[in-house]
């Protein structure tokens, strides 16, 4: 098995047949790292005993990522090597750390540093460590350690250290980026969902399916209304905000990840959100309140599903969603993970923080502040595409 060649280097990965049957989070260490390389855009070619010799003769010239498949490494830490790999010098090594753990499995090598284990004077070893102990004496060879805050990488022996594996990458899926409710209710939920579905048949693009037909069920009783019927709606809605985290979940642990399947999960969730400011009116309407109530929420849905529609817009123009001028120009990285108080503010707004406060609001039955803030956000949209649309001429 070999991924296609990459713009960032080669890998040799190092497989052992007495490992070749195991699986970690649904499918075989080998397709993890050949998937998990491929989409840093590294290439890869499986090297078995006997063979390495032969395969850094072929990549004899160019820097190499040297990796011990038995292993594995979770996909936020392929990053820095595919990173470092491409802007890696001769006669460098780097290798990854994080607190509590052994070396990285996987280790990149200079261009003579490969030429020298041709020549036979470094022997990569069982594992990263021996290896490293080895570089770091040598003569004329620079060893560099990348420090990560926080990562997750192990060996997998046996069956029951690939649902160890399995478990641990889960759970730092747990933390990847979102907001408080999101990583403190809903995912130690889906985590465990995901656990069991990880083996199974079902697919990402399938719990998407299910997840938003709970979420139409749940829509469809709060535009039948009354006390109960609402609430029961509102807690199908949080089901589907527990259950909507289980695709990207089993795709990130298949390295299943695809540009269909992530339009799938954003068309559904902003069909579900705009139905909902729409059932929010016409559940007061229909309650007795101002028709006002009724048209505050369809202006909502509309300003809601129009802000989606250019953020699709920009994904296909662009390759990235739309951020206003004063974050347009901005890395992503940095807006995403910014601590200002309007990045706080906007997560209000975010699916799970928003149907966690319509279920506590509906089991009040006082929900008429959150579609009036819903409102006035709305409007606050309209003023926002006026600024940066003909005023600002900013990108779109």
């Amino acid at each position: 098995m070999t991924g296609e060649a990459g713009s960032t280097g080669r890998a040799l990965v190092l497989v052992d047949e007495s490992t070749s049957g195991l699986r970690a989070g649904g499918i075989s260490l080998q397709e993890r790292w050949v998937k998990g390389l491929s989409g840093q855009g590294v290439g890869v070619e499986l090297v078995g005993a006997g063979q390495l010799g032969s395969a850094l003769e072929a990549a004899r010239g160019g820097p190499v990522l040297l990796v011990w498949g038995d292993n594995v490494l979770e996909t936020l830490a392929m990053e820095p090597l595919a990173e470092g790999l491409a802007g890696l010098g001769a006669d460098e090594v780097l290798s990854l750390s994080a607190p509590g753990l052994p070396p990285a499995p996987a280790v990149c090598l200079g261009a003579g540093v490969v030429g020298r284990m041709l020549d036979g004077r470094i022997e990569p070893g069982p594992d990263a460590a021996h290896l490293l102990t080895q570089l770091s004496v040598h003569p004329g060879v620079t060893v560099r350690s990348h420090a990560l805050a926080e990562a997750w990488w192990g060996r997998v022996a046996t069956p029951q250290d690939g649902d160890a594996a399995t478990w641990a990458l889960l759970k730092r899926l747990q933390w990847r980026p979102g907001g408080v409710v999101a990583k403190y209710l809903n995912r130690p939920l889906s985590i465990r969902m995901s656990r069991y579905l990880v083996n199974t048949p079902v697919t990402p693009n399938q719990t998407t399916w299910f997840a938003f037909f709970v979420g139409l069920a749940g829509i469809f009783l709060i535009f039948k209304g009354g006390y109960w019927l609402t609430l029961l709606g509102a807690f199908l809605l949080q089901a589907n905000s527990i259950i909507d985290g289980i695709d990207g979940e089993l795709a990130r642990l298949r390295h299943e990840t695809s540009d269909f399947g992530a339009y799938l999960d954003s068309v559904c969730d902003e069909i579900l959100n705009s139905l909902l400011f729409v059932g929010m009116g016409y559940n007061l309407m229909s309650s007795g309140h101002h028709p006002a109530w009724f048209y505050a929420g369809i202006f909502a849905g509309i300003m809601a599903f129009s802000y989606a529609l250019v953020h699709w817009h920009c994904k296909w123009k662009h390759g990235l969603g739309f951020y206003w001028w004063f974050e347009a120009y901005k890395p992503r990285k940095e807006v995403q993970r910014s601590t200002s108080l309007l990045s706080y503010f906007k997560k209000l707004f975010w699916k799970e923080s928003y149907l966690l406060i319509f279920l506590l609001l509906a089991a009040a039955n006082f929900f008429q502040p959150l579609l009036a803030i819903s409102a006035v956000a709305a409007c606050a949209i309209v003023v926002l595409f006026v600024i940066h649309i003909p005023i600002k001429r900013a990108r779109w």
